[in-house]
Order: C-alpha cells, then sequence, then structure tokens
C-alpha cells in the first residue's frame, strides 16, 4: 500500500487512510476470498438477459469499477477495453486477462 496516513490517539493507532483506489481493491480482495463456488449474482445474470449488456460490462458495473480502471489492470487503453465490453463475445484470452483484471474466475465471464 502506498499513501497509507495513520491516525494516532496518543500513542496508539486508532485509524488508517489509504487512497480510494486500494480501498476497492481489498473490497474486492475480501469479496473473492469469500467465495465458496463460481457463482455468478442475480444481479450480473439480469444486466446481461434483460438489460442485454455484456458479461464483462455487467461484472465491470456489478464490481464497481470504471472502464479504465480494468483496462489498466489489462495494460490496454480505456478505449480499447471500451471495444472489448460492447462486444458480447470475446476470445478465451480476452475474456481470461479482464477475469485476472476484476478478480473473478474464468468461467464466471465465460458461462453466460
Amino acid at each position: 500500500m502506498s499513501n497509507v496516513q495513520i491516525i494516532h490517539h496518543g500513542e496508539i493507532p486508532v485509524a488508517a487512510i489509504i487512497p480510494w483506489n486500494e480501498y476497492q481493491d481489498l473490497l474486492r480482495l475480501k469479496r473473492t476470498s469469500q467465495k465458496k463456488d463460481d457463482t455468478i449474482p442475480h444481479e450480473v445474470v439480469e444486466k446481461i438477459f434483460l438489460q442485454k449488456e455484456s458479461p464483462i460490462k455487467a461484472w465491470r458495473t456489478y464490481l464497481h469499477l470504471t472502464q479504465a480502471e480494468v483496462a489498466g489492470k489489462m495494460g490496454i487503453s480505456q478505449a480499447a477495453f471500451s471495444q472489448i465490453e460492447a462486444t458480447r463475445k470475446n476470445q478465451r484470452s480476452t475474456l481470461e486477462k479482464a477475469a485476472i483484471a476484476m478478480g473473478l474466475c474464468f468461467d464466471q465471464l465465460d458461462a453466460i
């Protein structure tokens, strides 16, 4: 972690302030570590079938990630990610990279 600010009460640390993006990463890590299986939340299924979103977009919005965040983790531009996200069927290698970037299992993106 970078740029962590520790708040003390006397000499006892009582809180830590971290950058927002690092906080979001911790939340995602917590969610993925608590998973007992590779399920797909109802909200994601609904976005895919009722709102006609691509699986990548449905997961990204469910996880409260921006296109720029996921693109950065995939090592591509936001514009390139936008094109990937607009496609309902992507190549396996693309899905694998997106799954890793979003902290998902490959099957969670490819199942639908």
